[in-house]
């Protein structure tokens, strides 16, 4: 939930429009339909398939979106800002 709402103001302060949603590892399975980007810890994000068009972040600092940002960005900008 604290990751949730770091990144969210992470993105809200670039003017990048966002819907956010948090779960259990064991159930991200069930979000993949309305989800488009998992960020994850790095050691986790090896476990998780995603699917076609959805992208896993595997991050080493979940607390701190300035360590991830960029990354997270690119992958926004690269494959659904229009």
């Amino acid at each position: 939930m604290m990751m949730k709402m770091k990144i969210g103001k992470f993105l809200e302060q670039r003017g990048v429009p966002h819907v956010m949603d948090s779960c259990a590892v064991a159930d991200y399975k069930t979000k993949l339909q309305t989800t488009d980007i998992i960020v994850s810890s790095k050691h986790l994000a090896g476990e998780m398939i995603p699917g076609e068009g959805k992208f896993v972040l595997g991050v080493q600092n979940m607390l701190n979106p300035n360590s991830f940002g960029d990354e997270l960005l690119g992958i926004i900008k690269n494959n659904f800002a229009n």
